[in-house]
């Protein structure tokens, strides 16, 4: 039987066959088709289809793999299967097996390729989905076993966590060192909290914040020979933002540790916080003589792009200050000149200075100032605050290290003449059977201020608020306005 013949007996024949099939010359033309073909392709005559090659048909790159099929199969003589992904212009695609073999001609010379295609795309999309599941288990599985880890962590901390707390309430230590430590305890219990408890928002003293977190860095990076200094604008030292305090604590160390980092090969080695108040914005500055960063790590920060530019780092510390910024409607400013350093600024919006806090220190030329501390270096610092007002007024200044002998000095006088007293106590007093807070309730001197490195305790303020107490924070004796 001649080629043609076999042609024509073939065209009969597939029309009952119940897949798809067609056939090729050696030139890859193609020479028929069933009805079954037809209608897959997706034409309404087979003048659409014969005569014309897969490149007429598919894209380049699915007619060109076809092409490369069919003269696979001459070369070799032999039958072949391959899958094809075929993607229609109607945007679907499908999955084939294509099985195609020679086809020869009564002298046993190959003239052409026969071919058929079954439709697998069932099977291929519950393959895939049944391989996505087992990713999401994997996931699944792996995020468990993460929980398990830090779970595991988080109670194993527990103890020198608490060690470190004792510790922090040690009179051995002075009080400077120990306002570190339980803020360093405090810390690593909002780290290793539950993270399914959201933290609230609190109004939040920046000023005492930033220097408690200066202190802690000293400490942090003392054999590192870094000067770590601050510069505060005057109108700054009582500036409030409404923010979780765990976070802008955690925001401004990843900033500075960034900061640190950037030192490195550097002799003269220099952080600058500064603090400045325009137009109800809060601006915190952290400027570094770094190493600087390239144009392009600074357009990742920019436009949020994940980078760390530490060598050993994963990005996790500037995610961190991001989450923090947007959540709290802040934003960052960055400028950077390579080998000379870089300047963070982080803006967030003004609020109102809470009731609870005093913004000045008012006297009369008679009074009584009462100063109750268990600490000799604020009784100092008391001394020089008011020097000058002393010299020119009748004011007298009394000292007290322990809180009963200035409640018994107080009590010795009347209801009238404690008008006159001015009490100024910490909170905390070592030692002691009672804090500022029962001196305060005692004595019922009105004109009472409570100095304290606890002004952001929530126990503290709630008491406070409800005996109308006013705090002023210890690390701002030396700022607060004072006159008579």
């Amino acid at each position: 039987m001649n080629k043609f013949s076999m042609l024509g007996h073939l065209t009969t024949a597939a029309q009952i066959l119940p897949n798809a099939l067609y056939w090729f010359n050696t030139n890859n033309v193609i020479l028929g088709i069933n009805e079954l073909c037809l209608k897959g392709m997706g034409a309404n005559d087979y003048s659409e289809i014969l005569g014309k090659t897969p490149y007429d048909h598919y894209s380049y790159e699915v007619g060109n793999k076809i092409v490369r099929h069919i003269q696979k199969v001459i070369k070799e003589a032999q039958a072949s299967s391959e899958e094809d992904i075929i993607q229609y212009l109607d945007g679907k695609i499908r999955h084939y097996i294509a099985i195609r073999a020679p086809l020869y001609d009564d002298m046993g010379k190959i003239f052409g390729v026969i071919g058929t295609s079954i439709d697998i795309t069932r099977e291929r999309e519950i393959e895939q989905l049944n391989f996505r599941n087992r990713i999401n288990d994997t996931i699944i599985k792996e995020q468990e076993q993460f929980k398990k880890v830090i779970s595991r962590i988080t109670h194993d901390i527990q103890s020198p966590l608490f060690s470190l707390q004792i510790i922090g309430q040690s009179t051995a230590i002075p009080e400077k060192e120990r306002c570190i430590l339980r803020s360093a305890a405090t810390s690593i219990t909002d780290i290793t909290a539950d993270n399914s408890k959201k933290e609230q928002k609190q109004s939040l003293l920046l000023s005492a914040n930033l220097l408690q977190i200066l202190s802690e860095k000293r400490y942090e990076y003392k054999n590192q020979n870094i000067v770590f200094n601050y510069e505060f604008a005057k109108d700054a030292y009582f500036t409030f933002i409404m923010i979780e305090p765990s976070n802008f604590r955690r925001m401004i160390s990843n900033v500075i540790n960034n900061a640190v980092d950037a030192l490195e090969n550097k002799k003269e080695r220099s952080i600058i916080i500064k603090l400045n108040l325009t137009n109800e914005v809060t601006v915190i500055s952290i400027e570094d003589n770094g190493k600087g960063m390239s144009e392009k790590a600074l357009n990742n920060i920019r436009n949020e792009i994940a980078f760390t530019n530490k060598k050993n780092g994963h990005g996790i510390g500037l995610s961190q200050i991001r989450d923090t910024l947007h959540a709290n409607h802040g934003s960052l400013i960055i400028e950077s000149i390579l080998e000379k350093g870089t300047h963070i600024k982080l803006r967030f919006p003004t609020i109102e200075i809470p009731t609870e806090i005093a913004q000045e220190i008012k006297l009369f030329k008679d009074d009584i100032i009462v100063i109750v501390d268990d600490e000799s270096s604020i009784h100092e610092v008391w001394d020089t605050r008011l020097a000058s007002i002393i010299n020119n007024s009748n004011i007298q200044v009394k000292h007290f290290f322990d809180g009963i002998e200035a409640i018994h000095f107080i009590d010795s006088f009347t209801e009238s003449e404690k008008q006159k007293i001015c009490l100024l106590t910490d909170y905390e007093l070592l030692r002691q059977s009672i804090n500022g807070l029962d001196v305060i309730k005692q004595t019922q001197i009105k004109r009472s201020i409570l100095v304290t490195n606890y002004s952001m305790n929530s126990k503290v303020i709630k008491v406070a608020n409800k005996d109308t107490i006013k705090i002023l924070p210890k690390s701002l004796v030396c700022v607060v306005d004072i006159f008579i």
